[in-house]
């Protein structure tokens, strides 16, 4: 793997302009290559030479499969913030996302998460002794609420 795959792609990233520093890695049955992209380069340029680069080398091992060559976006924590208070925890999960949203119209933030949190859920308790009045099964019960599911986006859903 190192000398078949990974040597022969760093002589070919070898001199490609835009390139700040480059690694490889050579594991069992696999080899990865990390390419630093120059601070203000054009990344989709830079991504077009080292795939063509990469593209152009005709000594693979035969049994080798064809390099995958894309673009890996790291991004790294730089604020984590924790919400709690004496509230529901549905009144907790609205004012992340009110917080959330108030964040994310911040110029400088690339992307807010929030974690930690349930999904909504909805809950249908049915009494036995009903069923056997109308003379209906919980199966009975379970089709007719997955015929009358609806998954939507967010939004407003009025009837």
């Amino acid at each position: 793997m190192e000398e078949g795959i990974c040597r022969k792609i760093e002589e070919a990233v070898e001199g490609v302009e835009g390139i700040k520093q480059y690694s490889t890695y050579a594991d069992e049955n696999t080899g990865t290559a990390i390419i630093e992209v120059q601070e203000d380069y054009d990344l989709d340029e830079l991504l077009d030479e080292v795939r063509s680069k990469v593209d152009a080398i005709s000594t693979f091992p035969v049994d080798a499969e064809k390099p995958i060559i894309r673009e890996m976006l790291i991004r790294n924590e730089v604020v984590i913030l924790g919400l709690s208070g004496d509230m529901s925890e549905r009144q907790l999960k609205e004012w992340a996302e009110r917080i959330k949203e108030g964040i994310q119209q911040l110029p400088e933030v690339s992307q807010v998460q929030i974690f930690g949190t349930r999904d909504y859920e909805i809950a249908i308790e049915v009494s036995e002794e009903r069923l056997r009045e109308y003379g209906l099964t919980f199966a009975h019960v379970s089709d007719a609420v997955r015929r009358s599911n609806l998954n939507l986006a967010g939004g407003t859903l009025r009837t």
